[in-house]
């Protein structure tokens, strides 16, 4: 089986600064919800041993989470994005897998304000070094309050951005 079919024998897959700086610059993120001292993003942040589910993401918060996490599966994750970012009206961000066919993006589909399919794969860090690209395609969900639309736009430097409500999608630049 080619290598790219194999499952990578970690979950601890670092946002590079090129992906989280200009999510950040637009959303100001306060909180990083699933995190490693070592590769927070954010000065507030969770670890896993701290169990984000214990508290409360009542700012805007950025995550990445675990995908195979046998004590909060993905569906757990979404769910808890979905549940803070609408009770405390903050944005929140899951950088995920695209896996539109999976239950859990199920709630991607039903919730998230925008969705933004990468055009590229991520170059995640794994121990502090750059790795090729991920194995698979990756999406961002945004959860929480209406954007305005230029936010839209400014998300179409990632890739294609699908606009919950009105099925309208935004293309990058170059495709325009």
């Amino acid at each position: 089986m080619p290598d790219i079919y194999k499952p990578h024998p970690s979950d601890l897959w670092e946002t590079p600064p090129e992906v989280f700086d200009p999510l950040d610059e637009i959303f100001y993120f306060e909180l990083d919800v699933c995190a490693q001292v070592s590769t927070a993003k954010c000065s507030t942040f969770f670890t896993a041993e701290q169990d984000a589910f214990r508290y409360r993401w009542d700012r805007p918060f950025f995550m990445n989470p675990p995908y195979r996490n046998k004590q909060h599966p993905m569906e757990e994750w979404m769910g808890r994005a979905v549940q803070d970012s609408e009770a405390f009206a903050v944005p929140g961000l899951c950088l995920v897998k695209a896996a539109p066919e999976t239950k859990w993006f199920q709630t991607i589909w039903k919730h998230a304000q925008l969705i933004v399919f990468f055009r590229r794969r991520i170059k995640f860090h794994i121990g502090g070094e750059k790795r090729d690209g991920a194995r698979f395609p990756n999406a961002l969900a945004v959860f929480g309050p209406q954007q305005h639309s230029s936010v839209g736009w400014k998300l179409t430097q990632f890739g294609f951005v699908i606009r919950s409500g009105q099925r309208a999608i935004l293309l990058p630049e170059d495709l325009r």
